[in-house]
């Protein structure tokens, strides 16, 4: 969290990689939902929106899971 709330700055996306479990779990405590089918796949891409006036205000539980995409 810390990561997205400095590395954020003023731009409107932002694009995080990185592994799971952790990778995962921020998702999940950021849209306060579970993953479709219960977890992110290797080599997946969570697609957030984050409701947040400025990443650095962040907070769990305020962004929305719109999609997940799994390569195949």
């Amino acid at each position: 969290m810390a990561v997205l709330r400095r590395a954020g700055g003023d731009g409107q996306t932002l694009m995080l990689v990185g592994h799971n479990p952790g990778l995962e779990a921020l998702c999940e405590r950021l849209s306060g939902t579970s993953m479709p089918g219960g977890h992110m796949r290797t080599g997946a891409l969570a697609v957030l929106d984050v409701c947040s006036a400025a990443w650095s205000d962040l907070s769990f539980g305020e962004a929305v899971l719109r999609q997940v995409i799994e390569s195949h």
